[in-house]
């Protein structure tokens, strides 16, 4: 049992330093001038699920401490970059929330506009005022 949660936490361990290696090259690449990678078309639901469950997986939670409310959106732009910047706002999320975590991922158009909403509420005891 002890060699099992050993090797949890090693592997835990691996998939946050693995995170933090990508995140520091894809802010360096973004620093290059000229190394805008080719816009594409995103479907936003998928990343968003991918971002819980790995979240989930990372602090090991069970993903029902995620619920989603996701209108099959898609955009047009990085998938590295919006991987990136989902995937961290729903990890802070998990991360910061309290115990037992409870967080609502709610993805919407907004009425009238071409433009869309991504909206994470967590449990967490939030940013003081001062």
């Amino acid at each position: 049992a002890q060699r099992l949660e050993f090797y949890r936490s090693m592997l835990a361990d691996v998939d946050r330093l693995d995170q933090l290696i990508n995140h520091l090259l894809e802010a360096a690449r973004l620093e290059r001038p000229n190394s805008a990678p080719e816009a594409e078309t995103i479907a936003l639901g998928g990343v968003i699920q991918h971002a819980i469950q790995a979240a989930c997986q990372r602090y090991n939670v069970p993903t029902e401490c995620v619920t989603s409310h996701i209108e099959m959106l898609e955009t047009v732009g990085s998938p590295p970059d919006m991987n990136m910047l989902i995937g961290n706002i729903i990890d802070n999320a998990v991360k910061y929330s309290s115990s037992p975590p409870k967080v609502e991922v709610h993805l919407d158009r907004i009425p009238n506009r071409d433009w869309w909403r991504l909206k994470v509420i967590d449990n967490g005891p939030g940013i003081p005022r001062a």
